[in-house]
């Protein structure tokens, strides 16, 4: 490498952006806290065993909660008796914790005692013929030593190893022989002092030093514990090797004060222990806080992580010795990265555990050198970037995802180099695929004029890939990449499917290797590379064990590591029997396994290594003890051994144990991240396979894993809960004579039942966060976990409780990872209908979801609504989610107003045509390809494929111009090309496969199967048969024909000749029967192993059913049907039924030995039903296939896969029907659009139906979950076809009322209105119609101009424009319309009480308005309706051409009443004409009745000597007052207030001050807005108002500054003046006033009336953006305010005093208007199409009379004369919004403390109520919890005060 070359590395490289060199490569950024706990069993056991039952938990609980951090003890020692083994263990172990530990990493507990030094394992032959060469010459016995001692020269050093199973005297006696040798040696210089010293050592001092004295890192932080003997002197020690050296010398050096705690204390009591635990607690806690605080790496980012975490991988398994095998390979893949002619991925394929792995790791690990070595001019060396996927080692790359989000994340960064920009990679599945096939294929720089760089993506081990996603149909790899991207694939040989689909896609075979298994040659290198790596060697006959191995077959590398754990532990003395390897790599694995057996106990091998493979992707190692302390089959069995103790009632596992076979089996153990936790789990598949077979084959062991760690993560037996355990000890008797020696007696079983808390951590959804700032922290285990394991544990109802049917699990799911990771749970568990029903639901609500979790719970319900009275988890299920929404996103539900889970779910396909002319589609299937979807233009020579198991487009591929013909399986597409030659090509990828040449001539038919083509050539022998595979003609049939069929399954072709039927055989093509037919066929259908046979004609449509014996060549016909207008016909999925659709029925036969005729559809039937557009004209469409003009006819028809359900299509409905019955099931209409269907597709291998819309896109009806329950009622919330103008609430809820649930909607494109009845499922009724069905034939000729509701929702009144006279001749009726007036008693099935109307000029003004008031005393309350009319003075004269001239209009008011459903005509109660023309649309009426307007006056003065002739005109703006009730009754005239009336005298002065606005407040008085600059700041002349002759309204849209008064027109006095308010850019018709003191302009700036203040703009506010203001409306007083976004899709209610969202709801439809009623608890929205979709508003309750009204009407009307029970039924609103209002923050305040409150609460209520009780009651009624305490509720209302009042604001 040059120079220059090697310069680059002195860079600092990025590992994210691809850029690594593995030397500078940071690890893995520790992920708990691992602590070694050092204390000698027969000393300081109590501290320790305290610490672990007390202490420890508390810390375990203290990391995980606040930092997500793992806490792990580890003791070897603990709860068993064995110590003096533990030396090498114990030191692996704190190395372990040195690596592993995010700070604290040793804590030592230093007592009274030593311990003792123990026998080395091993001695260096020099050292030890030393010590003998002493001994003997001191006349000492050696033959101990070398008995015992053993010579290994396989160690290229040669060392004396010692035997195992000495007794403890030999022991002791052997050591007092090597530490006298030794020390003779060391005084004769023949041996060093430092093996003196290390002889020396205790087990004590090793772990010390270990822990201690050798811990050079400031990251890891130990601790020290000395207890010291206070009768012990204070004395410095000089001696080495002592406790007290250890002790006061040592420690006290190496460790500071802080982390060094000495007592002096012989009295272990109950004090000493808690100071002693409260230390360490407090100790540690600080520690932790201080580590994570000043640790850099803790605030890390998964990308980051996940990235480093598969570069370190690499690290582990690349190969720094390449063999010339992998030479190759990795030369071969280095010429395809440096190619850039190559275009398609690199393929390895290779036997499990044959090295890809490997393989792939040392190329990625010398990429960059080999790139750097061929460097050129273009290409950017330093910025080349390697991205290395291994899938399955993480846990989350083998969800697709998963691993394209990961992928494209990076690739993202690579491109830009900014973080920010990930925020932009999508998470949908569809649109991260094409995200990175546009990666791939596309141009990656951004600036064209820096030099290239190749992007290399290496994914390792394709089979591991989940097949949920799809992922094995590789549509995410695309055909051809960018020639500077290369992708390198692994995937097992044994993978045949995806191999397959690999070849297919891609069919360079330059692009494929397959690693092979080693041969003897390639064995033996690796053989001693392995050899060499660890300084040993092997005896000739161990060397010719293996060599015999691979002579006869060839080895994987995987197998010779495995049988390296063997051959290494082999030593030079090892007899040739116990050298034993197994030839293959299954084999080996069962050995490996088997010698774990023998080595420990086999039921803890059996249950750990079963527990790490159930247990998907792993567990940690706290996981691992929690669940084996809770395994009572394994610890009966260590406890009837006494190989564990049970101290203070508390059970655990010990480590020793489990560490034991851990570490046995690390180099077979991941050690991966994830859930911010570290997890093992296979590095290697064989061993899940090996295990699975030989453990877990056994159901019951399976399901009993399964279940332990189910209740492990359901928390059943977590601390400080005791779990039983019953256990039976054998006790053999000793006889009398000799202890050796046993009885010949029976032995003695006890049984023993104890209950020990098993110290197992609690587990919550949520940890409990330590500050309010802080994000929650969730249980991600047991989020990730817990489902998988409950559906193997057969545990259902546990799965329902905790998982399916709980709302908090699904949140904080949603919250903690994805709503994709709640979908993947309900895939586990298909069998329940209504877990299908939510999981469904989910799967519709995901869009919204992702975008706002807090939508979760309004989708839930606006779906599962249908279903709430008819299944008990739905119900149940259902009113969690309404406690949840009330408190989290309280815009609650109270229909279906999204689509239901079983209301057939529809998706939609874009095609991406303008137009469908010439158009052909086709849907193919099959197993292996799925179903595919092929459109094609026939001029246009490209082609689209579609995938409908994705619903996304595949790829477009070229075929040529013409009509395409495509094979049944998906696998070809075919086109003719000039009549003489078939070209075929590939689906997949549209790569050219193969033609077929044949004569030229006319094609009369073409038929393709999945193997065949079948051409009929006119005039000449055919039909042609083509073998599609081969591309070459098979065989040319003698016939003069024009049809065949092939059956399905391709045994049979039958060709159509000389008015007969040849029945063929395709094995040999043989003729084996003939069948008489006459007609030429159109279709034939194949049934019963193609023994039946239906036969519909193409002249008569007649159906023939034909049914053949083969065997004795006999047939029999019979004529079944005959109907001019069918068009196609199929059959079942079991072939028991025919289908046959005509353009107006469906017929439904029976099939069997005969055919019969069932029962008969007919499409008139359906058309009463459904909702046609009343604007479609029998000519409006044009001929579509040779159908005639019609408006409606059947265009596809199927049947489902059970047989129980036929569809057919027609306009934009699916129509099911019974097909036992032939009964009318349901009608479902298309919610997704609103274009007519051409044509229908049915698939034969899904419920799903592929219809082609008239905009020429696909609509995809999936009828897998139908529900067709006759008692499951789907709400159709659409009221209309077409936009809904306004809707209408009562702004009261009176719940004695019979109409209180009644709402108003009306539309202007189809003139009609409707009332809502949502005590009937929000059954709508038409009003407008009912007023002109005697006046009018069509009544759509009209518009409706106004409608309007008093504020009990009794009476209406709506305003109709129509251009129908019924007769009346008027002279030039075409310039005129008719203006009608109803007003409506909708509480009387909308009766007209009364009617009047106007003949009206057109483009005159002529307007009404009106406004319902009530006058209130105390015993009435009487309804009147305030009609304002204004018209033109000419506008009745029909010979009048006068333009429009506002000094000609006339005001009139007429206040029309009282109004009762009594009456059949109202009386005018009062008239009156106001001063000029008013200003304001709307009508301004005072709480107290008085009617107030802004009026332009024009005083014209007229020349007396020329009649008409105005010499001047004067204009004034002034208010107009009006008291309604008492003015007629006093006599008063209308009030006229000029401006000045209200100004000073200064003010008066400038002359320019001019009413501009008026609005009426909350508290009854005007608000008076006025220009302080005239009428017009540009032109200071004008000086009035100018109409605008097209809006017919006053331009007041000035931009001048203003000001304001309030005034009380009952005491006529101004209350307050504001000399400046607003804006001069607003638009104050514009303003939004709020019952309290708040106003918002157009700009979004919100006004403090009473302070005079801008308080905020929310157009600039962060959290709202986007917002559409005209549909903002305050509730609460202007706490809040409603609106929705500028797409109109999503309604947003704000709080304004800090522009929190609290709440939210998602429609699939965009809003046209919103309204709010029943004191701000209704809320209703209209959509544009059609659609009134209702909630329920729960927010901020206490802040208006709505709960006091309601327990004041329950006490009135309830319990009045002493009754107590149930409510009335009828009273269903009240119910509901007592439920509702158990939600607010008061009830649940009330229902917390219901136990402590209790009494209090009886005897308030018994005082309130005169000694009556409130009972709680039940209801059916879906809206809010099932039963509610009243009494509660209105106490909690009266007693929670203020603080309440906060939680419900947040």
């Amino acid at each position: 490498m040059s120079k220059s070359q090697t310069a680059h590395f002195d860079l600092k490289y990025d590992f994210l952006l691809g850029r690594f060199i593995f030397n500078d490569l940071p690890s893995l950024r520790p992920r708990s806290i691992r602590m070694f706990l050092c204390a000698p069993y027969n000393d300081t056991n109590q501290e320790a065993t305290y610490l672990f039952n007390n202490i420890f938990p508390k810390l375990r609980e203290y990391c995980m909660s606040r930092y997500g951090l793992e806490f792990q003890v580890v003791n070897l020692n603990w709860d068993i008796e064995i110590e003096n083994s533990l030396t090498e263990e114990s030191l692996f172990e704190i190395q372990k914790c040195k690596e592993q530990s995010l700070g604290i990493q040793f804590l030592g507990l230093i007592g009274h005692e030593n311990g003792t030094p123990l026998l080395p394992s091993f001695i260096e032959r020099n050292v030890l013929d030393a010590i003998i060469k002493c001994l003997s010459e001191n006349g000492r016995d050696c033959s101990s030593l070398k008995n015992y001692y053993k010579l290994n020269i396989n160690y290229l050093s040669n060392r004396y190893e010692l035997q195992e199973c000495l007794e403890a005297k030999t022991k002791e006696t052997m050591f007092d022989l090597i530490h006298q040798g030794a020390k003779d040696a060391v005084q004769k210089n023949l041996i060093s002092v430092e093996f003196l010293n290390e002889l020396n050592e205790t087990i004590l001092q090793k772990l010390m030093k270990k822990g201690i004295i050798e811990n050079k890192s400031n990251e890891n932080i130990s601790f020290c514990f000395v207890k010291i003997d206070p009768s012990q002197k204070n004395e410095y020690p000089m001696v080495i090797n002592t406790l007290e050296y250890l002790r006061d010398r040592q420690i006290n050096y190496y460790l500071p004060a802080d982390q060094l705690y000495r007592i002096k204390t012989n009295e272990l009591d109950e004090c000493y222990f808690k100071n002693f635990g409260l230390f360490y607690k407090k100790t540690f806690e600080n520690y932790i806080d201080k580590t994570v605080k000043s640790n850099s790496e803790y605030s890390y980012d998964i990308l980051n992580e996940q990235v480093l975490y598969h570069l370190n991988y690499i690290k582990l398994n690349r190969i720094n010795e390449v063999s010339p095998r992998t030479q190759n390979i990795i030369k071969q893949i280095t010429d395809y990265v440096l190619d850039n002619t190559i275009r398609q991925p690199f393929i390895i394929i290779g036997e499990p555990g044959s090295g890809k792995t490997s393989v792939i790791s040392t190329l990625a690990s010398n990429l960059f050198l080999q790139l750097a070595a061929n460097e050129s001019p273009t290409l950017d060396f330093k910025n080349h970037a390697i991205i290395v996927r291994f899938i399955g080692i993480d846990g989350k790359c083998n969800y697709l995802r998963y691993l394209l989000k990961s992928i494209c994340c990076q690739l993202q960064y690579i491109k830009t180099g900014s973080l920010s920009d990930i925020d932009k990679v999508p998470n949908e599945l569809k649109e991260l695929k094409f995200y990175f096939r546009k990666f791939l294929t596309d141009n990656f720089e951004i600036d064209e004029n820096r030099p290239k760089r190749k992007i290399i993506i290496i994914l390792d081990s394709l089979q591991d890939l989940s097949r949920h996603d799809y992922s094995y149909k590789f549509d995410w790899l695309p055909k051809y990449l960018n020639s500077l991207c290369k992708v390198i694939l692994t995937v097992s040989s044994q993978s045949k499917e995806l191999i397959e689909r690999l070849n297919r896609k891609f069919s360079d075979t330059k692009c494929y290797a397959k690693l092979e298994s080693l041969n003897m040659e390639q064995t033996e290198y690796m053989v001693k590379k392995l050899l060499n790596t660890k300084n040993y060697r092997l005896e000739p006959n161990q060397y010719d064990l293996i060599y015999n191995l691979v002579k006869s077959k060839n080895i994987v590398s995987l197998n010779v590591k495995l049988w390296s754990e063997e051959f290494l532990n082999w030593k030079s003395f090892t007899p040739n029997s116990e050298c034993i390897l197994k030839d293959t790599l299954y084999r080996a694995v069962q050995y490996f396994l088997v010698k774990l057996e023998n080595k420990f106990e086999s039921k803890l091998v059996k249950h750990i290594l079963g527990y790490i493979t159930i247990s998907q992707p792993g567990l940690s190692e706290m996981e691992l003890q929690d669940i084996l302390s809770l395994d009572n089959e394994l610890l009966k069995i260590f406890k009837a051994k006494n190989l564990i103790k049970s101290k203070d009632n508390v059970l655990r596992m010990p480590w020793y144990y489990i560490l034991s076979v851990i570490n046995s089996l690390r180099n077979h153990l991941l050690t991966k991240p994830l859930h911010g936790i570290y997890i093992l789990g296979w590095k290697h598949s064989i061993f899940k396979e090996v295990i699975f077979d030989k453990y877990l084959g056994d159901n019951s062991f399976l399901k009993y894993l399964h279940t332990n760690v189910s209740e492990y993560y359901l928390g059943l037996w977590s601390s400080p809960k005791a779990k039983p355990l019953k256990y039976e000890v054998v006790i053999l008797q000793k006889s009398d004579n000799s202890d050796k020696e046993l009885s010949i007696g029976k032995p003695i079983v006890k049984e023993y039942n104890i209950s020990a808390d098993r110290l197992c951590p609690l587990q919550p959804l949520q940890f409990e966060s330590f500050h309010a700032y802080v994000k929650p922290r969730f249980n991600l285990r047991k989020l990730a976990l817990m489902p998988y394991h409950l559906v193997n544990a057969d545990m259902i109802d546990e799965l329902y409780k905790n998982v399916f049917f709980n709302i908090d699990w699904i949140y904080a799911k949603i919250r903690a990872f994805d709503i994709y990771s709640v979908l993947y749970d309900f895939d586990l568990y298909k069998q329940d209908h209504e877990v299908n029903l939510v999981g469904e639901s989910l799967k519709m609500s995901q869009a919204a979801i992702l975008e706002d979790p807090n939508l979760l719970f309004g989708q839930l319900i606006g779906r599962l609504l249908p279903y709430y009275q008819f299944y008990d988890k739905i119900r149940n299920f259902t009113d969690q989610c309404d406690a949840k929404c009330s408190i989290i996103n309280p815009l609650i539900p109270v229909g279906q107003i999204f689509q239901s889970p079983s209301w057939i779910y529809q998706d939609i396909v874009d095609l991406g045509l303008e137009n469908i002319d010439d158009m052909q589609l086709e849907l193919v299937e099959s197993d292996f390809n799925g179903q595919i979807l092929v459109n094609k233009k026939i001029n246009s020579p490209m082609t689209k494929i579609f995938d409908l198991n994705l619903l996304s487009f595949k790829n477009e591929i070229f075929t040529g111009k013409g009509k395409i013909y495509c094979s049944k399986n998906g696998d070809f597409v075919c086109l003719i090309e000039n009549n003489s030659k078939l070209l075929i090509r590939r689906i997949e990828s549209g790569e050219f496969y193969g033609s077929v040449e044949f004569e030229t001539c006319e094609i009369a038919q073409v038929v393709l199967s999945s193997k065949y083509a079948c051409f009929i050539l006119r005039k000449i022998p055919s039909p042609l048969i083509i073998d599609l595979n081969t591309s070459t003609i098979i065989k040319t049939l003698p016939y003069h024909t024009c049809f065949c069929a092939i059956s399905p399954d391709e045994t049979v072709i039958i060709v159509h000749s000389e008015s007969s039927l040849n029945y063929h055989l395709m094995s040999n093509f043989d003729r084996v029967i003939t069948l008489e037919a006459a007609e030429i066929p159109e279709k034939i259908v194949f049934c019963n192993k193609n023994r039946k046979m239906c036969v519909l004609s193409k002249d008569t449509k007649q159906i023939t059913f034909f049914s053949v014996n083969l065997e004795k060549k006999l047939q029999t016909s019979r004529h079944v049907l005959q109907d001019p207008n069918i068009f196609d016909m199929k059959i079942s999925q079991d072939e028991s039924l025919l289908i046959v659709c005509a353009l107006y029925c469906v017929y439904i036969l029976n099939i069997d030995d005969s055919i019969s005729f069932k029962f008969k559809i007919n499409l008139i039937d359906v058309e009463n039903y459904i909702n046609l557009d009343p604007k479609l004209n029998d000519d409006v469409f044009e001929l579509i296939e040779n159908k005639p003009k019609i408006k409606n006819f059947f265009n596809g028809f199927g049947c489902t896969q059970n047989q129980s359900v036929v569809y057919a299509t027609m306009y934009t409905y699916l129509i099911c029907y019974n097909a036992k019955t032939g009964d009318l099931l349901r009608i479902f209409q298309s919610t997704l659009s609103a274009n007519r269907i051409i044509k229908s597709l049915s698939s034969n291998l899904q419920d799903q139906v592929v219809s082609l819309l008239d905009n020429g896109k696909i609509l995809v009806w999936n009828l897998k979950s139908i529900e067709m329950n006759h008692n499951v009622h789907f709400e159709d919330q659409k009221i209309f076809n077409t936009k809904i103008e306004s809707c209408h609430l009562p702004k009261i809820a009176h719940n004695s009322l019979k109409n209180s649930n009644l709402c108003l909607t009306y539309t202007k494109e189809y003139p009609d209105a409707k009332t809502l009845d949502s005590k009937n499922n929000f059954h709508s009724k038409s009003i407008v119609k009912t007023c002109f069905d005697e006046k009018s034939d069509n009544s759509f000729t009209s518009v409706i101009k106004l409608v309007c509701l008093d504020e009990n929702g009794k009476f209406c009144f709506i305003v109709s424009d129509i251009d129908d006279f019924n007769g009346k001749k008027i002279p030039e009726e075409k310039d005129f319309y008719k203006k009608i007036c109803s007003i409506i008693d909708l509480s009387n099935d909308n009766r007209i009480i009364d009617e009047f109307s106007y003949i009206i000029r057109k483009n005159f003004r002529f307007e009404i308005n009106a406004k319902f008031i009530h006058k209130k005393t105390s015993n009435l309350d009487e309804v009147y309706l305030i009609v304002k009319q204004v018209s033109c003075l000419n506008d009745f004269d029909p010979f009048c051409t006068t333009e429009l001239d506002w000094t000609e209009f006339e005001t009139c008011v007429k206040i029309l009443g009282p109004i009762n459903s009594h009456i059949s005509k109202i009386q005018v109660f009062d008239e009156f004409k106001p001063c000029g023309e008013s200003l304001e649309h709307d009508i301004c009426v005072t709480k107290d009745a008085i009617f107030a307007s802004l009026m332009q006056e024009c005083s014209k003065l007229f020349d007396k000597n020329t009649p008409g002739l105005i010499k001047a005109k004067r204009y004034d703006v002034h208010l107009d007052t009006y008291d309604l009730f008492e003015s007629k009754e006093n006599n008063l005239k209308v009030q006229v207030f000029n401006l000045n009336e209200f100004l000073t005298y200064e003010e008066n002065s400038l002359g320019k001050y001019v009413f501009l606005d008026i609005r009426v407040l909350s508290d009854g008085n005007l608000f008076l807005i006025y220009s302080k600059e005239g009428f017009c700041k540009e032109n200071s002349n004008l000086n009035y108002y100018e109409f605008d002759k097209e809006s017919l309204k006053f331009n007041r849209n000035i931009f001048t500054e203003k000001g304001a008064l309030v005034y009380d027109p009952k005491q006529n006095q101004v209350i307050k003046k504001y000399s400046s308010i607003f804006s001069n850019k607003i638009n104050t018709e514009k303003l939004i006033f709020s019952d309290g003191d708040y106003v918002m302009d157009e700009l979004f700036n919100l006004y403090d009336l009473k302070h005079n203040t801008l308080i905020k703009n929310f157009k600039k506010s962060d959290s709202c953006v986007n917002l559409d203001f005209d549909f903002v409306q305050f509730i609460s007083k202007g706490r809040y305010f409603v609106t929705c976004t500028e797409d109109r899709r999503k309604i947003l209610i704000i709080r304004c005093y800090d522009s929190g969202l609290v709440a939210s709801v998602r429609l699939s439809d965009e809003i046209s208007c919103i309204t709010i009623g029943e004191c701000e608890r209704s809320f209703l929205a209209g959509t544009k199409n059609g659609y009134c979709l209702p909630f329920k508003l729960v927010v901020d309750l206490e802040h208006c009379d709505a709960i006091q009204n309601y327990v004041k009407f329950y006490r009135k009307n309830v319990f009045s004369n002493g009754q107590q029970g149930l409510l009335n039924s009828n009273d269903v609103n009240l119910k509901n919004d007592l439920k509702r209002v158990s939600h607010s923050s008061h009830a649940h305040r009330a229902l917390k403390h219901k136990e402590s409150r209790q009494s209090a609460l009886i005897r308030e209520t018994s005082l309130l109520m005169s000694n009556r009780n409130f009972d709680k009651f039940d209801s059916s009624s879906h809206l809010g919890v099932a039963k509610l305490n009243l009494t509660m509720i209105s106490n909690g209302i009266k007693q929670s005060g203020t603080t309440s009042r906060a939680c419900v604001i947040q």
